[in-house]
């Protein structure tokens, strides 16, 4: 990189994870800023320091998250050609996981594991996931991770739907059950950042008679799932529901989930320019750290279907834009960059085809955007990343 552009990226107010080295703050230094946590010491908790809000790690420093979704290996497993999952990981998840992904996600300077379930079927603009990984394959990564609850899911052995009346006791023992199968087994994990709630829930107001309605049945979903989780777990962050940026969104609805979320968690669309400005509205008005959890810009627009009807790839420039404005808003405290590390048959679009083959040109831009994260860690700076001089 030329000195111009590394005097800028030097600049930049991002401190990055636990495999590179980062600004320490003491051991015994406990979060300013309360938060649901009963006991998060030890564990993923964030905190506002120097007029910034930051995810703090187990060990207390402070970190940007820079995060990867749709991680998974049914594109090998389902592609035309079969034989490299075969051949080369033995048709075993978990080799595929230490073999392939950690050793690339570490490469590309990623250190979080974003949402890994894929899009498996669209209804109007609903989304419905697979399962994604277990938390034991999350763990086999031996990086921080973030985990979707299924509280708005179909019960999988029976088929039964959520109840959609959150203040009623039916919702309460719906919400107990998933967090008892749940929570309770990976509450000890070191490596968990926190839970989401939902993946892009409906919270329209034509959903609920009047506004008191919405805010009412709003505060008993959140309290409740709340609960439910810390009843099982004292430690984990919660991450609230994955709001759809593009979608209708009261403040009513932020208003009543923010004494029961410890952060803001919201899928963008569109340029880096239309994400600081649906980021920085939510920053001024609630003032939490806020984290980008699912973001893209293609390089090669598509033609506008939904779903797409041909391949997609990333736009290294748009990613790099992204995060420079990001930067600026304090809130933030990090980006997940919506893959897939393989393209789904959906969403075709990921950081390597279904032959593991590389996308180069996005791979190298955002490789060097996360390396200029790693680079000013190891100096400091106050300043949100500019465009090299």
């Amino acid at each position: 990189m030329f000195e111009t552009q590394r005097r800028n990226f030097l600049r930049l107010p991002i401190l990055a994870a636990a495999t590179i080295g980062m600004q320490r703050f003491s051991d015994a230094d406990e979060p300013r800023q309360k938060t649901t946590q009963i006991d998060p010491r030890g564990y993923f908790t964030v905190d506002r320091r120097n007029d910034r809000w930051w995810m703090i790690q187990p060990d207390a420093s402070v970190n940007f998250s820079l995060g990867l979704n749709h991680i998974d290996p049914e594109p090998l497993r389902q592609g035309e050609d079969d034989r490299l999952w075969q051949k080369r990981y033995a048709a075993d998840v978990l080799r595929w996981l230490a073999e392939s992904v950690r050793k690339n996600l570490l490469d590309w300077g990623f250190n979080t594991v974003g949402l890994t379930a894929d899009v498996i079927a669209l209804e109007n603009d609903d989304r419905r996931l697979g399962g994604g990984l277990s938390p034991a394959q999350l763990r086999s990564l031996q990086l921080p991770y973030g985990y979707l609850l299924p509280f708005s899911q179909p019960d999988p052995e029976t088929g039964e739907l959520p109840p959609n009346d959150y203040l009623g006791q039916p919702f309460a023992r719906w919400c107990d059950r998933i967090a008892r199968q749940h929570c309770a087994a990976v509450r000890d994990d070191r490596q968990l950042i926190g839970y989401w709630s939902a993946e892009r829930p409906d919270w329209s107001q034509a959903r609920f008679s009047s506004r008191s309605e919405m805010a009412n049945q709003a505060t008993g979903y959140y309290q409740t799932i709340r609960t439910a989780i810390r009843r099982y777990d004292p430690h984990h962050l919660i991450l609230g529901d994955r709001y759809d940026a593009s979608r209708s969104l009261s403040a009513t609805v932020v208003r009543a989930a923010l004494p029961h979320v410890d952060l803001l968690s919201v899928d963008c669309s569109g340029d880096a320019v239309n994400v600081h400005r649906q980021l920085s509205k939510m920053a001024q008005l609630f003032d939490r750290p806020i984290l980008v959890a699912d973001h893209a810009i293609d390089r090669q627009p598509h033609n506008n279907a939904w779903p797409p009807q041909e391949n997609r790839f990333h736009d290294p420039r748009g990613y790099r834009r992204t995060v420079e404005m990001l930067t600026a808003i304090p809130q933030v405290v990090g980006y997940h960059l919506c893959g897939g590390y393989l393209p789904s048959q959906l969403l075709r679009r990921g950081l390597m085809d279904a032959q593991e083959r590389p996308d180069r040109l996005a791979i190298e831009g955002i490789r060097t955007t996360n390396a200029a994260v790693k680079r000013w860690v190891a100096d400091t700076g106050d300043s949100p990343l500019e465009p090299p001089g």
